[in-house]
C-alpha cells in the first residue's frame, strides 16, 4: 500500500472515499446537512431579531429556551435528533 500524494492515506482508502463521495445517496445526505444548517441559522436569526425588537420575552436558561421551542408548532420536530 502506498500513501496518496500529500494525504497520508493508502491509495485504496482514498479511492474508496472518492467512490462514496460520487454516490447519489452521499449527495442527498450532504444536501440534507446543508438544509439543516440553514434551518438552524434561520431559527437563530428569527430569535435574534425578536430579541432586537423587544419581543424576546424574559431571560431564561438554555433549558428554558429549549422548552420554549418545544412548545411551538413543529418545535418537537425541530429538536428531535
Amino acid at each position: 500500500m502506498t500513501a496518496a500524494a500529500g494525504h497520508g492515506l493508502p491509495c485504496s482508502a482514498q479511492r474508496g472515499g472518492e467512490a462514496v463521495a460520487r454516490r447519489r445517496e452521499f449527495s442527498w445526505f450532504a444536501r440534507y446537512g446543508l438544509v439543516a444548517r440553514g434551518v438552524s441559522y434561520a431559527i437563530i436569526g428569527i430569535l435574534a431579531l425578536q430579541l432586537a425588537i423587544g419581543a424576546g420575552g424574559k431571560t431564561t436558561t438554555q433549558r428554558g429556551a429549549l422548552l420554549e421551542i418545544a412548545e411551538r408548532p413543529f418545535g418537537r420536530a425541530l429538536l428531535s435528533p
